[in-house]
């Protein structure tokens, strides 16, 4: 007996991007900002009013540290004296309505305290962010703030544009004031930079609630307390207290994630009354404060948010490596114009900066124009930083006449986070003149579950027989020449007589199948399909062009027929103007992977040295057992291990499995459900970013160098040992470059690393886990 599972959780429906809400449903629906300057067309896009009996775990992940962060103060009693001070997720709590953080002093100089953020759940990109807090007693030794950040933090470029941590607030001084920071460029000395700007805050330490608001577009940040503007900062213009405003280079141009905390504080003597007292050290061990945030919210404009499907090229402001880019007018591009990249060299890039704040397989159509002048590109995806996937095919922009064209890409599997893609100039076909290239508007679409043959051929399916059509049974067609064709060649069905071409396809399953038909035709046509004598009428193929003559690749015909095991002869049977017929094939249709339990949820959590599966079913059926898979590149899966299902339960089963060999990187996994009649189904796919730095006791910093400079080696979280390590750096073709012998829970410097740019490894010899990655820039 089938089961029927159905996802609890709210996937996404296939081609959408917008049928997951972030909006908290309690959110009031006439809620507006503190403040009256937001335009009237933007909206709702993310809130949590913190108003359930637990936090939204599809929202918010709770901080654990595995070690603790930075220690406050010194001997000289400049500062509080705390020498450790720990996330704990026992910290974290929801109560009436409010996000509670807790903070605890654990022993003399021992902070335990909460914090939760976004990351790897939602991220947006500009937009107006506020929250309404309640802040924790500063003149405890800690401080509240609300803030956010990204990976791209960490790349050193001089620039927040690729990522930046934006601290709106933070309640580290006793007077009546906070200040807004942004850093940039990771946190080692020698590369990190920051803005600073202070603002005022009347009353915040009164024990009341207040706003904090933050509008980010491309070009400033501009900070609002109690819906009062704060600071007008970071652009190019302002000066605040004397101080000359940072430039435009601090603001963050891709998409970030939220992050509410509380931590110890930095707070001086200098930020308060005189003498200073240590009122962390006096206090007794115990709860010493909370903070309370009653609600999140983000509005947007329609065209900002990370789930925007349709992307207008030229509203970005893309990289290119060669060539010469602009913008430019054109009445067929979409939007009235197009970005073209023109005096280009095959190897020419030019990349576009996305955002997504939703997993899943992905399919991504490029509009471009067509001319004379334009030439082939290809495609490839950043799916995390500094990992790119080639897309399969090419992508032909020439035409003998001006036109807009729209080609799809193969699907990509995406992690929530910021990716780029890149067109790469791979030369020209043999009519055009030059190597342009055009890029008008980029169409992203989602499905909520990968397809059971996903990564395979023409209509998303797996090909079972493949015939050029100059191959296949001829019937008064006649074979001609065409330069873009497969083979050179395609099959011109008469316009003279009743013609046609076919093959003979063989199944080993009677079924349903997929017929793909690689055509062109001026306009659209009729053909007849006949499959074993039986006529299944006409069926149109499109205007595809003509890519022969004027640049393009082949229409695509695809429909759905009935085949028996063994032998079946298929025709196409056409009389009247001419269809060319370049290609055949069968194949197998792919189904969406559905998953028959009641799966209340599915969650990866990354732990010190392994990653920690737990899910849980609301229901089941017929559920033999459960088997846990592992991806490094979200297409090819490893059972890791297996779980037995509970048969037939109506009530809740809660599951779960240790990964103890996690990836260093980003790590995917699916379930695999087996039914007692030996069906098989499967889970979305969920992914975790494991660092695998506490297993192998291996950090460097920074992770992205110029060549000369040097990158620090962090082994004091290894294991004590009186004996030198071994480690080699190799390029990513495997090639050692140089070897340096390095002493356990110790942190070396290496030196003059004079490499050209590229990606690198760091890897100790004999331990593969010991591996981490750093990049060479120019």
């Amino acid at each position: 007996m089938r089961s029927t599972f159905t996802f609890l959780f709210g996937l996404l429906l296939a081609g959408s991007l917008g049928a997951q809400s972030f909006v908290d449903p309690t959110t009031p629906s006439d809620a507006v900002p503190d403040f009256s300057g937001m335009p009237a067309d933007w909206e709702l896009v993310f809130s949590d009013e913190f108003g359930a009996d637990s936090l939204d775990l599809t929202k918010w992940v709770m901080d654990d540290s595995p070690r603790s962060r930075a220690p406050r103060g010194n001997d000289e009693g400049t500062g509080y004296i705390i020498n450790e001070w720990y996330w704990r997720p026992d910290n974290v709590s929801v109560e009436n309505g409010n996000l509670v953080l807790r903070v605890d002093k654990v022993d003399d100089g021992i902070m335990h305290t909460g914090s939760v953020r976004s990351d790897g759940l939602y991220q947006s990109r500009y937009g107006y962010y506020e929250c309404r807090v309640l802040i924790g007693q500063a003149d405890l030794g800690t401080h509240t703030a609300f803030w956010m950040t990204s990976a791209g933090q960490a790349n050193i470029d001089s620039t927040g544009h690729d990522g930046a941590e934006v601290d709106i607030f933070e309640s580290a001084w006793y007077q009546d004031y906070t200040k807004a920071v942004i850093h940039i460029d990771g946190y080692a000395e020698g590369t990190r930079a920051a803005n600073t700007l202070r603002y005022e805050t009347p009353g915040l330490h009164n024990g009341e609630y207040h706003t904090f608001g933050m509008m980010w577009t491309e070009d400033e940040i501009r900070i609002y307390y109690d819906g009062d503007l704060g600071v007008r900062g970071f652009d190019t213009t302002e000066t605040i207290y004397g101080e000359v405003n940072g430039n435009e280079r601090f603001i963050p141009r891709v998409a970030q994630y939220l992050w509410l905390s509380n931590g110890a504080s930095f707070g001086t003597p200098a930020a308060g009354p005189a003498p200073f007292m240590d009122n962390f050290t006096l206090a007794e061990n115990g709860v010493l404060t909370r903070a309370y945030f009653d609600y999140v919210r983000v509005w947007q404009p329609p065209s900002f948010g990370c789930a925007t499907p349709e992307l207008e090229l030229e509203n970005f402001t893309p990289e290119n490596d060669g060539g010469t880019v602009a913008v430019i007018n054109n009445a067929d591009a979409s939007g009235g114009s197009h970005v073209r990249m023109r005096d280009v060299s095959p190897g020419d890039n030019i990349t576009f900066e996305i955002c997504q704040n939703v997993a899943g397989y992905y399919t991504l159509e490029l509009t471009h124009l067509a001319f004379l002048n334009f030439g082939t590109w290809a495609a490839s995806v950043e799916v995390e930083p500094d990992v790119w996937v080639d897309l399969p095919g090419e992508i032909d922009m020439y035409s003998r006449e001006s036109r807009s064209r729209s080609v799809v890409l193969p699907e990509i599997y995406l992690p929530i986070g910021n990716h780029r893609v890149r067109f790469t100039s791979t030369g020209q076909n043999a009519a055009s003149s030059n190597f342009f290239g055009s890029f008008d508007r980029l169409d992203v679409s989602i499905s909520d579950l990968p397809q059971t043959c996903f990564g395979a051929g023409p209509g998303g399916s797996v090909s079972l027989t493949d015939i050029d059509a100059e191959d296949a049974i001829l019937n008064d067609a006649e074979i001609q020449s065409c330069a873009t064709a497969r083979n050179g060649e395609y099959v011109r069905l008469s316009t003279d007589n009743v013609s046609s071409v076919g093959f003979i396809a063989n199944v080993a399953e009677a079924g349903t199948y997929a017929l793909n038909v690689g055509y062109m035709s001026a306009i659209d046509r009729q053909a007849e399909v006949v499959v074993n004598g039986i006529s299944l009428g006409d069926q149109t193929f499109t205007d595809s062009g003509r890519w022969c003559f004027e640049g393009g690749s082949p229409g695509l015909f695809t429909m759905e027929i009935a085949l028996e095991a063994g032998d079946n002869e298929i025709l196409i049977v056409r009389s009247g103007p001419p269809i060319f017929v370049d290609y055949l094939g069968v194949a197998e249709i792919c189904e969406s992977l559905a998953l028959p339990i009641d799966l209340a949820y599915f969650r990866a959590v990354a732990q010190q040295k392994s990653v920690l599966l737990t899910w849980a079913t609301a229901s089941e059926v017929d559920n033999d057992f459960v088997a846990v898979e592992r991806s490094t590149d979200g297409l090819n899966f490893t059972e890791i291990g297996r779980r037995d299902g509970a048969g037939t339960r109506d009530s809740q089963s809660d599951y779960e499995l240790l990964d103890e060999d996690p990836q260093t990187g980003l790590n995917y996994y699916r379930l695999r459900q087996f039914d007692l009649d030996g069906s098989v189904n499967y889970s979305e796919v969920i992914t975790v970013r494991f660092s695998g730095e506490v297993r192998s006791g291996l950090k460097i910093y920074p992770t992205q160098v110029k060549s000369g400079s040097a990158i620090t080696v962090d082994l004091t979280a290894a294991e004590p040992s009186t004996e030198a390590r071994q480690f080699t750096i190799v390029d990513q073709a495997g090639r050692e470059v140089s070897s340096y012998q390095l002493q356990s829970s110790a942190v070396h410097s290496l030196r003059g690393l004079s490499l050209p740019p590229g990606l690198y490894y760091l890897t100790e010899v004999g331990v593969p886990a010991s591996t981490t990655r750093f990049v060479v820039v120019r």
